[in-house]
Parts: structure tokens; sequence; C-alpha cells
């Protein structure tokens, strides 16, 4: 029996914008971009990139859209900024805006010990000899139980299974592709956790809801 050919991104992308030529003509709803989402299976850029090439939006819509999409984004930037302020925080738990470490408090209750100007730094801020992310430059991503390549073929698996057979509102080819990956039963619960805490609580939200905290954006 042949193998299946396996198609590049480049040629999923040239056969979806095939398909969305002929989808668009019967679209008569007024939410199209999360009607595209939903029956293609890609994230909000995708989506609008795709509607983009194919003309689907006008120009004013499209610069709405991602006006909208771009401030989404960076609320999220924000939020991940102020976990890492916090982690910083807590990384350093006996400071002040003054005391880079208080040492101890005097019978009236004000803080004593190594001040910030006294190391020559700006409150909170790092020093250069202090190995914060562990020898690396900068902030480590969150770690996910899945690989990069193990969420590529995840996303591949559910993109072909979803355009044959639809989203029945489960996580059905997610477990599937988990036990046909050789997870055990513990592994594979602890990665749908993981994916539901992310917004994947069915096959296709796991595509679209997924992609950006799994770096797929």
């Amino acid at each position: 029996m042949a193998k299946k050919k396996k198609f590049t991104k480049t040629e999923r992308r040239e056969q979806r914008l095939r398909k969305a030529r002929q989808w668009v003509l019967t679209y008569e709803g007024s939410h199209i971009v999360r009607a595209y989402r939903k029956h293609f299976k890609v994230d909000p850029i995708c989506a609008i990139r795709d509607l983009e090439e194919i003309g689907a939006i006008s120009p004013e819509k499209l610069a709405n859209l991602k006006a909208a999409e771009s401030a989404r984004l960076e609320q999220k930037r924000k939020e991940r900024e102020r976990k890492q302020r916090q982690e910083l925080f807590d990384r350093f738990p006996d400071s002040d805006n003054t005391f880079m470490y208080i040492a101890g408090y005097t019978s009236g209750g004000v803080p004593y010990g190594t001040t910030w100007a006294e190391m020559g730094l700006n409150p909170y801020e790092i020093p250069e000899d202090y190995d914060f992310y562990g020898g690396a430059d900068v902030m480590p991503e969150p770690e996910h139980l899945l690989s990069s390549e193990q969420v590529e073929l995840l996303f591949d698996y559910l993109t072909e299974q979803l355009d044959k057979h639809g989203c029945d509102n489960s996580l059905k080819f997610t477990v599937e592709w988990l036990n046909d990956q050789g997870f055990k039963p513990a592994s594979a619960d602890s990665v749908i956790e993981e994916i539901k805490k992310m917004g994947g609580y069915c096959d296709c939200e796991v595509i679209y809801n997924c992609y950006e905290d799994y770096d797929l954006a």
C-alpha cells in the first residue's frame, strides 16, 4: 500500500485557500473571521491573512480586525510581563523600594539592611553578575509536556482528522493521537489537563485556542 503523501504547510495553505474561495461564496453570517476559524481550524491571524488573500473583507474592516488582534496580543504580552515582574519580586522576598535585602527591623518597626543604592542599583534592578535565569539571557519560555515537534505532529493530525470528520465537541482525536504515540494513561491525562488550561476543550479548540501557548503563532 502506497504511503500517503504528507503536504507541506505551503501546500496545505494553497489547498485551504482554494476551498476558502468557494466557502466564502456561500457564507451569509456576520462574523466571518470566527466562522472561518471554526470551519478551517486555524488561528485568528491565519484567518485574517487568508480572508485578506482571497479579498473576502474590505480594507476598512481588515484594518479594524488587525487592530483588534494586535490589541489582544498586546494585552497578552502585558500579562506575560506582569508575571515576569511578579517572579522578580518573588526572587527578592526580603526587599522593598529602599532595601535590596532587609536584615531585620528595629523595635519601632523600621527596616534595616543593604540598600539598593549601596549596591549601585535601582530598586529591583538585577545585578550584572546575578544568574537570574540560570545562564540564559532572557526569561525561559514555559515548558510544556509536549515538545515542539510533538505539537506540530498533533496539529497536523487534528487538521487531517477534522477535515475528514469534523469536530464532535470532544477531544476524541487528541486522545487518539496521544494513544497512538504511546503515552501512558497518566501522562496522556496530564497533557489533556494542560491543553484544557489553554482553552482546548474539544479538538478544534486545541488548534485555534492553544497555538499561542504552544508558540505556533
